[in-house]
C-alpha cells in the first residue's frame, strides 16, 4: 500500500496545508484555484473537501471482498495479507 493510506485523515490534512502553501508561493495559481476554492467554501480543505467517506455498507463490502480474496488464496496467503492493513503497513 502507498504511504499515507494508513492514516487517510492525517494525509488529507497534510495535503490541504500543502495546497495552501503552494498557492501562496504561486501568484498565478492564487487567482484561479484559490478563487474557485474560496467560492466553493473549501479554501482551507481543497483536497479533503471532496473525498468520499466510507459508509458502513462500503466498509462491509471492503471487508467481504478481502475475506473472499483470502479464502481464494487459502494456504498460499501470506502473513502480511492476513494481517489487517494498518498492522501490515507498520511492520
Amino acid at each position: 500500500m502507498p504511504d499515507g493510506t494508513t492514516e487517510p485523515d492525517e494525509t488529507a490534512a497534510d495535503l490541504d496545508q500543502w495546497c495552501l502553501r503552494r498557492l501562496e508561493q504561486n501568484r498565478s495559481a492564487r487567482h484561479n484555484a484559490r478563487h474557485n476554492a474560496r467560492y466553493d467554501g473549501i479554501e482551507d480543505r481543497m483536497v479533503s473537501a471532496n473525498l468520499p467517506e466510507h459508509t458502513p455498507v462500503a466498509e462491509m463490502n471492503s471487508v467481504t471482498r478481502n475475506a473472499d480474496y483470502l479464502i481464494g488464496r487459502g494456504s498460499e496467503a501470506t502473513e502480511a495479507e492476513r494481517l489487517p492493513t494498518r498492522l501490515a503497513r507498520r511492520r
